[in-house]
């Protein structure tokens, strides 16, 4: 009896030890080499405020060329990630990928996300504060849009904020980290 229980136990162990085997060997390097080319891109994202600076407290009326710059920056970065998302559900259908490689399509996909967003910031000439003081511009007059602000010309963007306000806290709902819009 002693015996047939110690035998189902090494079992038991041995599933287990295979099981973590097989999610070191699946997700390991590729989570590595995601922490490493963030680890390359992080100086970049730091550099961006050094090379751009901007300074909130000089900003006395809006500069409308560079509110046009942040929104085309954003729609760049929206672009990318659909497009992103687009490849990486290609890969997740692809019938001869094996099970392993399907497990690693996000992880493999997503290796370039922050080398390509620091060049984008980059070639736009546009710091990570400059791009958040905007956002919040924007956040804060679709708000104010949806209170009646504002000619008819704009009559069309009034709603937006409240759909755009309930995405973003069902996109976030489980990240406690998650900025609100009205930071």
């Amino acid at each position: 009896m002693r015996k047939a229980f110690f035998i189902g136990c090494g079992f038991i162990l041995l599933l287990v030890v295979g099981g973590l085997a097989f999610v070191g060997y699946t997700f390991i390097p590729p989570v590595k080499a995601l922490y490493e080319q963030f680890e390359v891109d992080q100086p970049r994202f730091s550099a961006l405020e050094d090379s751009f600076p901007f300074d909130v407290e000089a900003e006395s009326q809006l500069d409308v060329d560079r509110f046009t710059a942040h929104l085309e920056l954003r729609v760049t970065l929206v672009d990318y990630a659909r497009t992103l998302e687009e490849d990486i559900q290609r890969s997740l259908n692809d019938d001869s990928l094996g099970f392993i490689e399907q497990l690693r399509v996000p992880f493999t996909r997503a290796l370039g996300i922050t080398t390509h967003v620091a060049t984008t910031f980059e070639e736009a000439h546009m710091s990570l504060s400059e791009f958040a003081w905007y956002s919040r511009v924007l956040w804060a007059t679709l708000r104010n849009l949806d209170k009646g602000a504002g000619g008819m010309a704009l009559a069309p963007l009034r709603g937006r904020y409240s759909e755009l306000r309930q995405r973003w806290e069902d996109a976030t709902r489980d990240d406690e980290d998650a900025p609100t819009i009205d930071q």
